[in-house]
């Protein structure tokens, strides 16, 4: 099933952009992590590539990570998924958006996203985005999805700098909670902003032909295509900037490929990304205690893992990444560590897939998750601000974390 392109969508990218905000902080919204991404994946994507055809198959992939043999005959999660997100759509705008001066809505029999003015009589707000100004451009359709969940490579900065205008320029969220605001005061104690270096892993191939990890040891550098990031990657620095924007800390985004340390000697750095995909970590390790294995790498070659250099009694030595999709679990570290001068500090939110990554991201910037953290340290006779590598494992379902269990956390001296 494809959008029917006859039907326009309207609205520039500040109007959805600013409406899919609003709809993802709504209570209606806030018990469904599956709808919530399936929400903000059309959304993306429609300001992204409007003119791409946007299909079952792809929403399956890029979303509830199914595998690239996925047949819509079989499995129905997309259209049962669609079928929901229409249903709460309905009644958030009932309900909590019954004044909201834009309507996103999926019209029956297609998966597009139409975004619409309010009609009848339109309520003004001093927040609101502006609705869309004769001749703007009509936005149309969603972009191919593919590799469970890889965003369209020319649009890696464009789309990651869109959480960072976003999170700018709105002023409704809410304020921070005294948990999560003392402990990014604490990872970030300067007015200058951090540098925050996302994944940005290297593939051969296309999106035609099929992609794989580059090897350095078999394939040629000029077949390198290293301009595409992840979806769980890209949540987590969401996450982040909107944390560091409500403290007045603007960060400098920079992909994996084009990091350079002179650049974050004088600043804090914040690493959204696991070491199997940003190969430059691996120039400047600063992991100790859990440290990534490459998915080339023995034992279980094609599959990631986070290394326990030190198990305590009971612990596991080594954490095997999921081997198969959908995916259902996955592992994660969250670490503060000096940065590259002793005098800074680094914070690793790294997941063995896209999935832990964003977790581990959720679990330092929200409110009932940090305490997790800060309760473990606490029992470790230990009062934040410390450096520590912190293990998680993280349960997965539709395609989204739902749910990280701290396994294992180190205080380093």
């Amino acid at each position: 099933m494809s959008m029917d392109p006859t039907h326009p969508v309207q609205g520039g990218a500040d109007d959805i952009r600013g409406q899919m905000a609003r709809i993802l902080r709504s209570a209606a919204f806030s018990g469904s992590e599956a709808l919530r991404s399936l929400l903000s994946f059309l959304a993306e994507h429609t300001i992204q590539c409007p003119d791409r055809p946007l299909k079952e198959k792809e929403i399956a992939i890029g979303v509830f990570g199914r595998s690239a043999d996925f047949d819509p005959q079989v499995d129905s999660i997309v259209r049962v998924q669609i079928g929901r997100l229409r249903s709460k759509l309905a009644e958030y705008y009932l309900r909590e958006g019954a004044s909201d001066p834009v309507v996103l809505e999926i019209p029956r029999g297609s998966y597009h996203l139409a975004v619409l003015p309010r009609r009848g009589d339109e309520v003004e707000s001093a927040s609101a985005p502006a609705l869309p100004q004769a001749g703007k451009r009509v936005f149309r359709q969603p972009i191919r999805g593919f590799l469970g969940g890889l965003l369209c490579g020319t649009l890696v900065a464009g789309a990651v700098g869109f959480w960072v205008r976003w999170a700018t320029r709105t002023h409704e969220a809410p304020g921070l909670s005294p948990e999560v605001r003392g402990f990014w005061e604490a990872v970030v104690p300067r007015p200058n902003g951090p540098l925050i270096v996302f994944g940005n892993p290297r593939f051969v191939g296309s999106d035609y032909s099929g992609m794989r990890y580059w090897r350095d040891t078999d394939d040629p550098r000029d077949a390198v295509v290293d301009t595409f990031t992840t979806v769980g990657d890209l949540a987590g620095v969401h996450e982040v900037t909107r944390v560091l924007t409500q403290l007045g800390r603007t960060p400098m985004l920079k992909r994996a490929q084009l990091l350079t340390w002179d650049e974050a000697i004088n600043r804090e750095l914040i690493i959204v990304g696991s070491p199997i995909s940003i190969r430059a970590l691996r120039e400047h390790p600063f992991l100790q205690e859990f440290l990534f294995k490459d998915r080339l790498d023995e034992p279980r070659v094609g599959v990631g893992a986070i290394m326990n250099r030190h198990p305590a009694p009971g612990e596991e030595a080594i954490f095997f990444g999921p081997s198969s999709r959908p995916y259902q679990f996955d592992y994660a570290v969250v670490g503060l560590t000096p940065g590259v001068s002793p005098s800074r500090r680094a914070l690793i939110l790294a997941g063995i897939t896209s999935h832990g990554t964003q977790a581990a991201a959720e679990l330092v910037c929200r409110e009932q998750q940090i305490r997790k953290l800060l309760d473990r340290l606490r029992a470790l006779n230990t009062r934040f601000p410390v450096f520590f590598e912190c293990l998680l494992r993280v349960r997965v379902s539709g395609g989204v974390p739902v749910h990280s269990e701290i396994l294992s956390l180190r205080v380093r001296q």
